[in-house]
């Protein structure tokens, strides 16, 4: 037999009489919301860390990231790390403005918007990874005058990839 294409499924005769063939599983989209809530005093933070199940990969593709401005003075930001602390995304708003990152880019965040391009900012969200044991993580940092009592809302879509 000649040089098998290997552009086209293989057949019966070139894998062996079971005509058997490995594939891999297909990953699952899981839908993360981890919206918060609480209040976050004036010069205070939030963490929100979301893990991958035992036995699996989150692969992020997807974020909606909001919260209404807040204050009279002083700035809120948000700020995403993957896994092992990178730092993926940043944007900052001074005192009522409102932070928002929604289909792939940083929509609004009047003062910081890190990375700045809006192609490095969906590249840099869809490579974002967590694991059982590293988070991806989300934090919130109140620096303006008031105390944010408005809801933050965080909702994520994963590829779920077993292994």
């Amino acid at each position: 037999m000649g040089r098998e294409d290997f552009t086209t499924p293989p057949t019966s005769s070139s894998v062996g009489d079971t005509g058997t063939l490995a594939v891999s599983e297909r990953p699952e989209v899981t839908p993360v919301d981890v919206s918060q809530g609480d209040t976050v005093k004036s010069g205070g933070a939030e963490t929100v860390s979301v893990f991958a199940p035992s036995g699996s990969n989150y692969n992020l593709r997807a974020a909606f990231i909001q919260a209404p401005g807040v204050g009279a003075s002083g700035f809120h930001e948000f700020i995403v790390q993957t896994a092992g602390k990178v730092r993926i995304l940043r944007m900052v708003a001074d005192a009522g403005g409102a932070l928002r990152f929604d289909n792939g880019q940083i929509v609004a965040a009047n003062n910081t918007r890190s990375p700045q391009s809006e192609a490095a900012q969906q590249i840099a969200v869809q490579n974002a990874r967590a694991s059982e044991e590293q988070p991806l993580e989300i934090r919130y940092l109140n620096d303006t005058d008031e105390d944010q009592t408005r809801e933050r809302k965080i909702r994520l879509m994963f590829e779920e990839v077993s292994y």
